[in-house]
């Protein structure tokens, strides 16, 4: 145990036999890393998980409760893996070192899902460090919950990178869909990314592969878009400047002019005359 909520099982074995047999899962987020070997297991019971790690994935079990699973594996010359267990409660508490880290762990973990992955470079380190590391040694036992979590920030991270493209879409779309309807400027990148609870880097990457541009951008056009549709209402161009938070009408019409060729004022104009 490296505290009460976090728990680190390592394995280095060499001229491993094959073997079969159960074992019992803890409740909460478990993530193994395979550095070498491989394994199949399958979970006993209602769900039937099933899952097959070889040298150089990594996987992602969430379970509420403690579950049964019977593991087996071949001959094997050596046999390296890495496996973190979370608590809930620990999980929870990650929100005071980063809320999104303990947002989507918990997303999993309600889920319980199990998900495999390619193990990044930056994740197999980190779990190389904590196979070899000496837990006797004066404070190793906190630098190793350190790289605990930090194994965890780089899971998920992986988790979303892998995620397939219509996953990636059906984000996209929820963030742009949001993004309309409140295009504010004070909504940034960093506020989107903790509502959606995903990393700023995976929000632009599914947004740009959705919608070819930044979300950044098309919070500006989407902006402007609003801007025409009150103008069209009757709202004044200082009215409507300040509700959408620019600094000024002066900068709203310069920025509405390069957008649609056009001074707000003309919409006003347009409007009186259709009247």
């Amino acid at each position: 145990m490296l505290n009460n909520g976090v728990r680190l099982m390592r394995a280095d074995l060499r001229g491993q036999k094959a073997y079969q047999g159960e074992i019992t899962g803890v409740p909460g987020l478990v993530i193994e890393v395979r550095l070498d070997g491989v394994s199949r297991s399958k979970e006993l019971g209602a769900a039937e998980r099933q899952g097959v790690l070889s040298a150089g994935h990594a996987e992602i079990a969430g379970c509420a409760l403690a579950a049964k699973w019977l593991v087996t594996a071949p001959d094997q010359s050596i046999f390296r893996t890495v496996a973190l267990a979370f608590t809930q409660p620990e999980l929870a508490h990650l929100a005071d070192v980063d809320d999104l880290l303990s947002a989507r762990a918990l997303s999993l973990l309600s889920k319980g899902e199990l998900d495999k992955f390619i193990a990044p470079a930056a994740l197999t380190v980190a779990a190389e460090r904590l196979l070899y590391l000496d837990l006797a040694a004066a404070g190793a036992k906190l630098r190793a919950y350190g790289t605990a979590l930090e194994c965890l920030a780089i899971s998920l991270e992986a988790l979303d990178a892998s995620a397939p493209a219509s996953s990636h879409g059906t984000l996209a779309d929820r963030i742009a869909t949001s993004i309309q309807s409140n295009p504010h400027p004070n909504r940034t990148l960093c506020k989107l990314a903790k509502e959606f609870a995903v990393s700023e880097a995976t929000l632009k990457r599914a947004f740009v592969a959705k919608f070819g541009v930044s979300p950044g951008k098309f919070a500006r056009e989407a902006r402007l878009d609003l801007a025409r549709d009150l103008l069209s209402g009757g709202r004044s161009v200082s009215s409507v400047a300040s509700t959408l938070g620019y600094a000024s009408g002066e900068t709203m019409s310069r920025a509405f002019a390069t957008r649609f060729g056009h001074a707000p004022s003309q919409v006003s104009r347009d409007r009186s005359t259709r009247a």
